[in-house]
């Protein structure tokens, strides 16, 4: 059952109906239940006797054998419960054993984010050299908003001039959704730095977020900061240093709408200094 759920997957991919990256975490998430259920020995299971105890099971199983976080772990479980849902509603199976089963996925902590304080020193700091490549794609994060996977996908076509500006113009791999955003002078420099956008040294995710630990630890900031706090550091700029619109800053990120910003923005009390200063109450 698990390769008609891909085949379907790769194919509704392939006509746009879903981004790739999708049908990846699709895929990564059931081979994770195969390898789960090679190590129950429940390998011939069908998927009406995925019940609730094997739920509770297969998570405890993500979080001591796998060492998975516990947010990951949880959103992988209910993930296996919309395989169910989507088996249950093509007629693969005539009963949803999960029908009444809810799966608990705790709140997704607050992005952290840097200062504009800090996001100076971090540009004006030097490094060596292979750590100095991972900072110009971090500050480059900052100055643009684009995750790792949209960066990692950028090429010259994504560079557009339009009213005398340069502009990155594209759309998410994870959702699909078009973005379009000012290049600033500090996101030129780095492109000019590197020969061309295409040419930025993005390493793997999981070595850039080790790196930006040691960036991170020389600049004196011993919060939690990985790549995709680049994301939140460009939204908080956006909104409370330049006092961009809700509206404006989602197009620049690549939201679909407005409530998807909650994730990346806090108004700061010094915006909100700034905007009652002239109110006489």
């Amino acid at each position: 059952m698990i390769d008609k759920y891909l085949e379907w997957s790769e194919k509704s991919t392939e006509k746009g109906h879903y981004a790739v990256l999708t049908h990846k975490t699709r895929k990564e998430k059931l081979t994770l239940l195969k390898y789960f259920l090679e190590d129950e020995k429940k390998t011939k299971l069908l998927v009406e006797e995925i019940k609730p105890v094997i739920m509770e099971r297969f998570v405890n199983w993500m979080l001591l054998k796998r060492n998975a976080k516990k947010v990951y772990a949880q959103k992988s479980q209910q993930f296996i419960k919309t395989f169910v849902l989507w088996c249950w509603r093509n007629g693969h199976i005539d009963i949803n054993p999960l029908d009444s089963y809810a799966v608990k996925v705790d709140k997704t902590p607050n992005l952290e984010y840097l200062s504009e304080k800090e996001l100076t020193l971090l540009a004006t700091m030097e490094f060596p050299v292979r750590l100095q490549e991972t900072v110009d794609c971090y500050l480059f994060a900052c100055h643009t908003g684009l995750a790792y996977v949209d960066m990692k996908l950028l090429k010259e076509a994504s560079i557009v001039e339009e009213g005398g500006r340069q502009y990155l113009k594209g759309s998410r791999e994870k959702t699909d959704t078009n973005y379009f955003v000012p290049l600033s002078k500090v996101a030129r420099s780095i492109i000019e730095k590197y020969g061309s956008v295409a040419n930025l040294p993005l390493r793997s995710n999981k070595e850039v977020n080790r790196m930006l630990k040691v960036a991170m630890a020389q600049i004196g900031v011993d919060r939690r900061i990985w790549f995709h706090t680049g994301r939140k550091t460009f939204a908080m700029r956006m909104q409370n240093q330049f006092l961009l619109s809700d509206e404006t800053t989602a197009a620049m990120l690549g939201h679909k709408s407005t409530k998807e910003l909650k994730t990346y923005r806090n108004i700061t009390k010094e915006r909100v200094m700034n905007e009652v200063a002239n109110i006489d109450f």
